[in-house]
């Protein structure tokens, strides 16, 4: 499925096609329990060795890495530009990351999905989506992404860092997921005006 797209070594990363993917998940993860956002229902303690199991199971297996060590990235564009190319915020969950010999650390697990014809994504509760999007927007990350066997793409955040400036941004453009240089902070309303003026364009010219 993700054939055509090289392995990124670190510090560098491909432009990933969304035109092709149905499933894809954010995962950030941090140090702080403080990260983890108010509202977000929360599951049970996870092993790493439980993960891997888990991800055996589900057919995610190490696939592609599309995007490798990118740091001081910002992502708060990207929940305006999934939407926008058809995927959905499904699911928020977080957990605790329990590896022996290393201190606890706290994820916070963001789901979309691709929405069959009629059906429409779950409210998810104003607590948390306020929560959410202060995680987003408050701090920058470094930012690996994995393109797995099963076609789930998998964008994991680690190394937050609030109050840094950003080197990049994880954006949509023309129907990709990429990450373009920046040096300030983009706020989510900026991205929906750019989006929605490129949609007219895009109308104006049909």
């Amino acid at each position: 499925m993700f054939d055509r797209i090289a392995s990124a070594r670190p510090g560098e990363s491909h432009p990933i096609p969304l035109g092709m993917i149905d499933d894809l998940t954010v995962k950030f993860i941090s140090p702080s329990l403080r990260s983890i956002p108010p509202g977000i229902r929360s599951i049970e303690r996870r092993t790493e060795q439980e993960l891997l199991a888990r991800r055996r199971e589900n057919g995610v297996g190490r696939g592609v890495q599309a995007m490798n060590n990118m740091q001081k990235i910002q992502v708060a564009m990207l929940r305006v530009g999934l939407t926008a190319n058809g995927l959905h915020l499904v699911d928020g969950h977080s957990f605790n990351l329990v590896c022996q010999g290393k201190p606890t650390r706290h994820a916070t697990v963001l789901q979309y999905r691709r929405l069959a014809e009629g059906e429409t994504a779950p409210e998810i509760p104003i607590e948390a989506r306020a929560g959410l999007r202060t995680l987003a927007t408050d701090a920058v990350w470094t930012c690996h992404t994995w393109l797995n066997p099963n076609g789930l793409v998998c964008v994991d955040l680690v190394q937050r860092q609030p109050g840094v400036e950003p080197l990049g941004a994880l954006v949509t453009r023309k129907g990709e997921l990429i990450i373009v240089k920046t040096d300030r902070l983009i706020a989510e309303e900026e991205e929906d005006a750019r989006i929605a003026t490129v949609l007219l364009e895009e109308l104006e010219g049909i």
